[in-house]
């Protein structure tokens, strides 16, 4: 069967997809800087290991050996040379260890973005995701019948307690008063049971009351 969505927090939704938005906006202005600095596009797997893993040795190495290939396009084989420009590529590593993981978001947003040209982004699929954390769905009969039953019974309940309060003398505070004054489980049977009243003098006892009440004084 199709899937049904049964419950959505729309709220919480948008909340979350600006907040991921603000987290993916503060990494990508230390990105484009790095970018800048290097030349080089940090993977989402260099910066999951930045920002989770605590990690930048990935991200070092990765960048040496983009270093390496330039290098050797340049014809620059100084040894002396070779060392102080990776010494250079060390410290915009560091300067971005320090900045991502000092930023005021969850490293946990990360799993909610892609990567796309060096920078990160929300996707229309990733926007999907983070909606459908905020939904409950059915996607059996089974789980279709439970819901249908479980709404009827609670429509029953509401239909007989707004009864119960407007005609009878009878008044409860929650749910556990209303069950422990009406029903009772057969242990025997493992059904619900009605507890038995005087439902007769509970009605006249109200209307008395009520009668009472608008008496001219």
């Amino acid at each position: 069967m199709k899937k049904i969505i049964i419950e959505e927090n729309a709220e919480m939704q948008e909340q979350e997809l600006n907040k991921t938005n603000q987290f993916c906006n503060a990494v990508n202005k230390e990105l484009q800087q790095f970018k800048t600095d290097t030349g080089y596009n940090p993977t989402m797997d260099e910066v999951k290991k930045i920002m989770v893993s605590k990690d930048p040795i990935l991200l070092l190495d990765n960048l040496n050996s983009f270093l390496d290939k330039q290098l050797d396009q340049m014809k620059i084989t100084s040894t002396l040379m070779r060392a102080n420009q990776k010494a250079g590529q060390k410290t915009f590593v560091d300067n971005l260890f320090k900045k991502l993981n000092f930023l005021p978001y969850k490293s946990g947003y990360l799993h909610q973005l892609s990567m796309e040209n060096g920078l990160l982004i929300l996707s229309k699929e990733n926007e999907v995701e983070i909606r459908d954390s905020f939904r409950n769905y059915i996607t059996s009969e089974k789980a279709k019948q439970f819901w249908e039953l479980h709404k009827a019974a609670t429509q029953a309940l509401n239909i007989f307690s707004v009864f119960v309060k407007e005609n009878t003398t009878l008044s409860y505070v929650s749910i556990e008063d209303l069950s422990k004054e009406f029903f009772y489980m057969d242990f025997e049977t493992r059904n619900v049971e009605s507890e038995s009243m005087d439902y007769e003098g509970c009605v006249q006892r109200r209307t008395m009351q009520d009668k009472t009440a608008i008496q001219p004084l």
